[in-house]
């Protein structure tokens, strides 16, 4: 918590709507995550259970 306190407020507040903007996008992603690692080729050898 001491991080939180030596950072100014408008800081933070650029630092929330930063890390919101992610959780957003991430939300917002139109393929699975199946989808995406096939995509990427690293699907191979992993079942689903392990993603």
């Amino acid at each position: 918590m001491r991080k939180l306190k030596e950072n100014p407020d408008e800081v933070f507040r650029q630092q929330v709507r930063l890390v919101n903007s992610f959780l957003k996008t991430a939300k917002d992603f139109p393929l699975t995550k199946e989808e995406y690692l096939k995509i990427k080729g690293e699907l191979k050898g992993y079942s689903k259970s392990k993603i």
